[in-house]
């Protein structure tokens, strides 16, 4: 018998009730781009993991949640009855108002349906049980063998350390032993030798401390993962300020009136799942949906140029008309969320601390720079050419990984993290023979993928676990290694995708 160790993280929970459209009369469907996972993924995977304890003769099973499990940033509650309170202060400056609007957003995330559904699961394998068929919540199975569930917060859900009462709601919805005390922030076992993190610590914008220049401690000080960070900011004050601004900008009956803005607010609530992230603004210009110009009166396609010049279809059918068409659409959106930032004493400390001498250059570039199609595009490219979703060698995560002690110790032959949305797995060195191995836990979330033109993109379900084994109670009975792992990683698509892609 073996000790089992199954990891996930960046499921990313999210409320979703607050960014639906929908028409008083019930006349049209509701607006709403569902982008939590479908509970039925995860109770799959536990039959899965069952399959595999048992052809592995495993003695007992620690399941780990690796972070971003809730996704504490990602929902325009923030900004209902706005008082100002935002997320992005240390752990131990949380005051009541703002721990009030965190436990709602974890209620507000828990019922949703999916999400709901999903931590039953977790719940359930906590008590030792699975369900044998997904029709039925009568059908649960016994896993015959000690189970454990672990939680350790990533960047996303920080804050879900902050108090006390925090801690607890998200044991309860966990179905964890109600308690206070502080979840982990790691887990190194000796028996899988593993080390398991968020992965956050190797990002240097979503981690208290820049561990880029350094070998890496497992126990790293509280006050870094308690430390507000950019990514804070980014994620509350631009990835989800979007969709409530452009609802500011552009009514409820407006969208519902116009098929360009319901495209648009759609993909203001995906982008974030853009891969790679560079092609963001072609993912909102590049579309089939023929838009009437801002400065055309009535309804109806754009007019011809001149006459005889062409139809207003065939004007359509050229992208550069569909997109100078789209950016119309969006640029009060972006000058509006432009001049929120450029006003807010946050983005001000957090620019001068990033880019030091480059900052004053940043805020002339943002406060001058005309929001104008052609310059857009131009700083498309230049992201583009400049991108390196691979790692520059320096700074990728299996890098890090690498630094850690407890691999050159020889308490971890593997880092499991995750973080980066992209799973892989990576031989990060060999010593005395022996190997050592990163894996990266990518997301369960949907994947957007570009293709190579960034003018088109395919929308794809996303899952990764891992699996570590350790070593037999009784080595001499088994033809099983000291140790090993399974890295389970794919893809899938069968749904109705998304008609306006060219």
């Amino acid at each position: 018998m073996r000790n089992m160790t199954v990891v996930i993280s960046d499921l990313h929970f999210e409320e979703e009730k607050k960014d639906i459209i929908s028409d008083p009369s019930g006349a049209q469907e509701p607006i709403n781009f569902r982008r939590n996972v479908p509970a039925v993924a995860f109770e799959d995977m536990m039959r899965d993991v069952a399959d595999q304890a048992r052809t592995n003769g495993a003695a007992r099973i620690d399941f780990v949640l690796a972070g971003d499990v809730f996704d504490l940033y990602r929902t325009q509650l923030w900004f209902e009855n706005d008082t100002g309170v935002r997320p992005y202060c240390d752990n131990d400056k949380v005051r009541p108002a703002l721990e009030t609007k965190l436990l709602s957003i974890l209620d507000g995330i828990a019922a949703e349906a999916d999400v709901g559904r999903s931590l039953k699961v977790f719940s359930r394998f906590q008590r030792g049980f699975y369900l044998g068929d997904s029709t039925s919540e009568d059908s649960e199975v016994a896993f015959g063998m000690p189970t454990q569930l672990h939680y350790l917060p990533g960047n996303h859900d920080r804050l879900a350390n902050a108090t006390p009462a925090i801690r607890n709601r998200v044991r309860s919805l966990l179905g964890m032993p109600a308690g206070e005390e502080p979840f982990p922030h790691y887990i190194l076992s000796a028996d899988p030798p593993v080390l398991i993190r968020h992965g956050h610590e190797y990002d240097r914008y979503n981690f208290g401390e820049d561990l880029s220049h350094t070998q890496i401690k497992p126990d790293l000080p509280i006050a870094w993962y308690n430390a507000a960070t950019w990514g804070d900011y980014n994620t509350v004050a631009i990835a989800a300020r979007l969709p409530f601004l452009f609802r500011q900008v552009y009514p409820d009956p407006l969208i519902l009136g116009d098929l360009a803005l319901q495209v648009i607010y759609c993909r203001i609530l995906e982008f974030d799942d853009v891969r790679p992230q560079s092609a963001v603004l072609d993912f909102f210009l590049n579309t089939t949906v023929p838009v009437k110009f801002p400065n055309e009166a009535g309804p109806g396609p754009r007019p011809a140029r001149a006459p005889g010049a062409a139809t207003p279809g065939d004007i359509y059918a050229h992208r550069e008309d569909l997109q100078r068409a789209m950016w119309a659409k969006i640029t009060p959106v972006i000058r509006r969320l432009r001049d929120e930032v450029l006003k807010d004493p946050y983005f001000r400390s957090w620019s001068w601390k990033l880019f030091t001498w480059k900052a004053p250059l940043l805020f002339l570039l943002l406060r001058f720079l005309p929001l104008n199609l052609w310059i857009a595009r131009r700083v498309g490219r230049w992201l583009r050419k400049h991108r390196n979703d691979a790692g520059d060698g320096k700074s990728s995560p299996e890098t890090f990984a690498a630094h850690e002690i407890a691999v050159h110790g020889g308490q971890a032959c593997f880092v499991c993290a995750g973080h980066t949305h992209k799973p892989q797995v990576a031989h990060i060195f060999t010593r005395n023979d022996l190997k050592r191995f990163y894996t990266d836990t990518g997301t369960w979330r949907n994947a957007v993928l570009s293709a190579g033109d960034e003018r088109s993109y395919g929308r794809v379900n996303a899952t990764t676990y891992v699996t570590f084994y350790g070593r037999e109670a009784d080595p001499c009975q088994s033809s099983h290694p000291d140790h090993g792992f399974e890295f389970w990683t794919g893809y899938g698509q069968n749904w109705p995708v998304d008609g306006h892609d060219h």
